[in-house]
């Protein structure tokens, strides 16, 4: 039996504010769900539509400016002072108490990256505006997590064939601009590239890279302990090959706990990223 208690607020051209007292929803149902992460902070402005959960709960001191929102987790969601709804005809903020499921998926904006994902019948659709830029990143990031050893794969269908724009897989230690992470990508530029920041707060570094078509590319990401190692294939020539760099690859201490995903983004470009992942599987098996 699930119990829920919704704060469902259908805004008209107001603006909402908590900035005098808590609010608290509460219940005593449990919600642990086993790839949720168990807290979200949420503290960075929210402009796109999304959905946010969590196994224990959240904590909210951030603006909402006209998108519609679902808070959703096991346990509380409380809207600290300095939550901000901002709110056109069509805005909905809505509240619940509501476990993950035990594969749960979202979309978390990094920094101040924009964008919109879609996911149906095993296709990913991606849009994405910001960077991987030194030690502050931004961009749309579709994850879960896991804190076990992983093999990501997925193909990428189509990509803005356009000078910046970047998609790829990344592990990641949380979801601040200048966290730990890992990341594979495919350019625009037909070229795919292994960036990562070693410590929490250093510069990105490209550490590795291929030419590759620019569509109908395959990337593959294994995780075995602190070492990651990228492969990739094509269409046009389905034998896995590493692509290797001037890194020590086994130096990726990660955490316990982490995220993998997918991410788009215009690096050094105004226009806004497009991407399609397929074909992708999360340890063989195949998500959809």
């Amino acid at each position: 039996m699930r119990q829920e208690i919704e704060d469902h607020v259908k805004l008209t051209q107001n603006n909402v504010n908590f900035l005098r007292s808590q609010i608290l929803i509460s219940s005593s149902c449990s919600g642990s769900g086993g790839n949720c992460p168990p807290i979200i902070t949420q503290s960075l402005a929210i402009n796109t539509s999304q959905t946010l959960s969590a196994a224990n709960g959240i904590l909210a001191t951030n603006q909402i400016l006209n998108s519609n929102v679902n808070y959703k987790a096991g346990n509380y969601v409380i809207l600290n002072p300095g939550f901000n709804v901002e709110a056109n005809s069509s805005t909905v903020f809505k509240a619940s108490i509501e476990g993950c499921s035990q594969d749960f998926w979202q979309t978390s904006l990094v920094g101040n990256g924009t964008g919109t994902s879609s996911f149906s019948s095993g296709t990913l659709t991606l849009t994405g505006n910001g960077d991987v830029n030194l030690d502050s990143d931004g961009f749309p990031f579709y994850n879960t997590v896991r804190s076990e050893d992983v093999t990501i794969i997925a193909r990428i269908n189509s990509i803005s064939p356009i000078g910046g724009m970047r998609a790829g897989i990344m592990i990641r230690s949380n979801f601040t601009p200048n966290s730990k992470m890992y990341e594979f990508i495919l350019d625009g530029n037909s070229n795919v590239g292994k960036l990562k920041r070693r410590n929490q707060g250093a510069n990105a570094n490209f550490v590795g890279f291929l030419a590759s078509p620019t569509n109908g590319t395959w990337l593959k990401m294994t995780k075995i302990g602190n070492t990651i190692t990228c492969f990739v294939k094509t269409d046009s020539n389905p034998s896995w090959n590493e692509v290797v760099g001037w890194d020590d690859h086994s130096d990726n201490d990660l955490g316990s706990s982490f995220n993998i995903g997918f991410n788009a983004y215009n690096s050094g470009n105004s226009q806004t990223c497009n991407v399609i992942f397929d074909n992708i599987t999360i340890n063989g098996a195949t998500l959809n």
